[in-house]
């Protein structure tokens, strides 16, 4: 009988170190504010971000035209994820393909783009240079993928994460972790839209 209290004990102490290590993890993991006010003050060293990248709330599927028009307004390229869409929009496949973003993106006045198999390096260096990064992750598994477009316009090395927009109304952010684990399901999907050189 004492050994089953000790036991129990036991099993009671261990429980409640989880639970302590659940909340304390949970009170220190970045928020969004946290990252940006780190990399505005320049106490995160090993951080940046891309200021002035236009949100734009996407329309229902129209994550890749909402990620292209960001973009393209962020150089100067006034134009709606609807005049995208109506252009590169597929019906059918209730989607948009990066091949038809990257030729809209090529077709653009002063623009210049680029697809490419991506990774983190890639994504430091190009925001750094002020250019935000489109990239088709996906999620999902089997048969029922989920694609998505993001646009990166910011990182944090110090907190591991990433800063996008992702159709919603304001930015997030997202672990490296959880970015690799859906970006690799695209084969590391990269568009870069630049001003023409």
């Amino acid at each position: 009988m004492k050994r089953l209290s000790v036991l129990l004990f036991k099993g009671r102490s261990f429980l409640l170190l989880i639970i302590l290590l659940g909340v304390i993890t949970g009170c220190t993991a970045p928020t969004l504010q946290s990252v940006v006010a780190g990399i505005t003050s320049g106490q995160d060293s090993k951080a940046h971000l891309i200021k002035g990248v236009p949100v734009l709330t996407q329309g229902d599927k129209l994550c890749g035209p909402a990620a292209l028009a960001t973009v393209m307004n962020y150089y100067g390229n006034p134009v709606t994820q609807k005049q995208v869409a109506a252009s590169i929009f597929t019906e059918k496949a209730q989607g948009t393909f990066t091949l038809d973003m990257l030729l809209y993106a090529k077709d653009a006045e002063g623009l210049a783009a680029t697809h490419y198999s991506g990774d983190l390096n890639d994504i430091r260096r190009r925001v750094r240079d002020g250019n935000p990064l489109i990239l088709f992750l996906k999620s999902g598994i089997g048969r029922f993928p989920k694609g998505h477009y993001v646009v990166v316009t910011g990182f944090s090395d110090t907190y591991k994460v990433v800063i996008l927009h992702d159709g919603g109304s304001k930015p997030v952010i997202m672990s490296y972790n959880t970015l690799l684990a859906s970006w690799r399901k695209t084969a590391y999907s990269t568009l870069l839209v630049t001003r023409e050189q």
